[in-house]
């Protein structure tokens, strides 16, 4: 009876680790993917000349990852408020979640289309 006991604990445990790591993977699978859609999202940005549709679509389709797309003033060499070129901010928003220990924070990237 003893030895069954110990079977059960352990089993237990093992199971909640295996849950926990792969709630970890889940974790860095969503910082990888919040990553590449930030990159795609600049990089369709400049290659579409800064269409004022494209940044449009990027503000309204938010299905995981929440973008906020803004233009930027940039000060030129002269400490004069000039526009140097356009430049856009672009910061993605996205979860992290860990449900077995009750893990959720909220993290951004920010990043600028040139």
């Amino acid at each position: 009876m003893k030895n069954t006991m110990g079977y059960v604990v352990s089993s237990v445990f093992l199971v909640f680790m295996v849950v926990l790591c792969v709630s970890i993977i889940s974790a860095f699978s969503t910082i990888n993917k919040a990553n590449a859609y930030h990159q795609t999202c600049i990089a369709n940005i400049q290659a579409s000349n800064f269409s004022p549709s494209v940044i449009s679509q990027y503000n309204r389709d938010n299905n995981r990852f929440k973008t906020e797309i803004e233009e930027r003033t940039v000060k030129n060499q002269d400490e004069n408020l000039e526009k140097t070129g356009r430049i856009y901010e672009v910061v993605t928003t996205y979860e992290i979640k860990i449900p077995v220990i009750g893990y959720e924070i909220q993290q951004t990237i920010q990043g600028y289309a040139r």
